[in-house]
């Protein structure tokens, strides 16, 4: 069985995959930032109808 260090990565993979972790943070946090304001439209509508 070969351990972590006998893998080889190819040139660029640490590049890439610090890419795309941060795209995958970027979207996470615009989704975030979406659904709280959707939730805060609601609670404001749902506040000047009662």
């Amino acid at each position: 069985m070969s351990g972590a260090r006998d893998l080889v990565l190819r040139a660029g993979y640490t590049e890439l995959l610090g890419e795309l972790k941060a795209r995958v943070r970027a979207a996470r946090t615009k989704v975030l930032r979406t659904v709280n304001t959707q939730l805060i439209e609601l609670n404001w509508a749902m506040g000047t109808h009662w």
